[in-house]
């Protein structure tokens, strides 16, 4: 799923039914940015990347509520640049 995240969003956003749910953000600054919601309810910021050798890599960056949106967004630009 691909939506803007905003604060409104992932503090009401719930897991599917006994799966976890990735959902997208759709402005962030790189692509990658999604929040996963676990099963039991935990949500994680990853930010998804591929590496020089073309290889698909996943990076979790925080936890929600621990490390808000806007701290999430500043990361997110940190790895990118990083992982180019």
């Amino acid at each position: 799923m691909k939506i803007e995240l905003t604060d409104a969003f992932v503090s009401a956003a719930r897991p599917d039914p006994g799966r976890r749910r990735e959902i997208f953000d759709t402005h962030a600054k790189a692509d990658g940015l999604m929040l996963q919601v676990t099963a039991s309810g935990a949500k994680v910021w990853v930010v998804r990347y591929r590496t020089a050798d073309r290889r698909q890599r996943r990076l979790e960056i925080g936890r929600y509520p621990n490390m808000s949106l806007a701290k999430v967004s500043t990361a997110e630009q940190n790895q990118a640049s990083v992982a180019v």
